[in-house]
């Protein structure tokens, strides 16, 4: 029959981050299912995959406190069988919210409200360079191996929220994303832990993806005034 996954759009995220404290919200890839199904190598974005893995990523799908979004990818590698074996059920929404909302150049108003919050970004450097929102504390993570150090950045992660008094963590984690989210939520209810992915990435000059390689930097400054109301060429190279 094949997985249910209802329409989830901009409006719909925001309704939610504004009337459900703490509101939070992990993505699940290829990557996600490819470990879960023990499999090795890098998923479609190079990030590694390692069964290490496995056991946060199954916890994460098994936290009823969260949203869950699924995409394509992860559904084409076997998401559905596999879901079925373990006996778990989830009312899934569309996992590219605001991938989608960003090229359509609809991502303002998403902006607009981080704009309004105290912000902690997990991320690869060079998401250092994404002047967009204030963010209070940035830690970075390896790009392709944020899996690696998970214990270590969850420790620095939980010392600044309660320092800087975080109330919104946004992750680029790749496929142990949803491990964060889901560990960091459960230790902090009220914080709004969302899986942000690459969607930053072509504003800080990174085309990590095949769109945004396809339709090119010209248009990326253009969504950049769209959906930051900011030139955002400057941020290309630090």
């Amino acid at each position: 029959m094949g997985l249910a996954v209802r329409p989830f759009s901009i409006g719909d995220i925001l309704r939610k981050l504004e009337t459900e404290k703490g509101f939070s919200f992990a993505r699940y890839g290829d990557g996600t299912f490819l470990v879960l199904l023990g499999m090795g190598g890098k998923n479609c974005d190079g990030a590694s995959l390692d069964s290490r893995q496995a056991d946060g990523l199954e916890r994460s799908l098994r936290d009823t406190t969260i949203t869950h979004g699924i995409g394509d990818l992860a559904i084409k590698t076997g998401a559905e069988q596999w879901l079925t074996e373990k006996g778990i059920e989830i009312d899934w929404v569309d996992c590219n919210v605001l991938h989608t909302a960003g090229l359509r150049g609809k991502l303002f108003p998403f902006v607009n409200w981080l704009r309004g919050r105290k912000n902690l970004v997990i991320g690869p450097a060079h998401l250092q360079r994404l002047k967009g929102f204030p963010v209070a504390y940035f830690e970075e993570i390896h790009p392709t191996e944020a899996a690696k150090n998970i214990e270590e950045t969850l420790l620095g992660v939980g010392f600044a929220i309660e320092r800087e008094r975080i109330d919104t963590v946004l992750l680029s984690a790749g496929p142990s994303a949803p491990t964060f989210v889901s560990r960091i939520h459960e230790q902090y209810p009220w914080v709004s832990v969302l899986d942000t992915g690459s969607v930053w990435d072509p504003y800080v000059g990174m085309l990590s993806r095949k769109v945004f390689r396809k339709v090119g930097k010209p248009y990326i400054r253009e969504l950049g005034r769209l959906n930051f109301k900011l030139e955002v060429s400057g941020w290309w190279n630090g």
